[in-house]
């Protein structure tokens, strides 16, 4: 799961230019439903604690106490 290949492909354009290359990692196919399966519970989670950890734009609420939350 730690692994994972790295190819080039062109973007179509001119290739001897390398800016026309763009760098593409292959992981395995486990490590995709691992981290799909991460997100659906993180984000199930966060939905709860969202409104009580926002601090941005909530009156009452600071980077000060953002900072003693974490």
């Amino acid at each position: 799961m730690r692994q994972s290949a790295v190819i080039l492909l062109s973007k179509g354009k001119d290739p001897s230019a390398i800016e026309n290359w763009r760098p593409i990692s292959l992981l395995n196919v486990d490590r995709k439903v691992l981290a799909k399966i991460l997100f659906w519970r993180l984000s199930s989670v966060a939905d709860g604690l969202l409104s009580r950890l926002q601090h941005c734009l909530i009156q009452g609420r600071s980077t000060f106490t953002a900072v003693l939350a974490v």
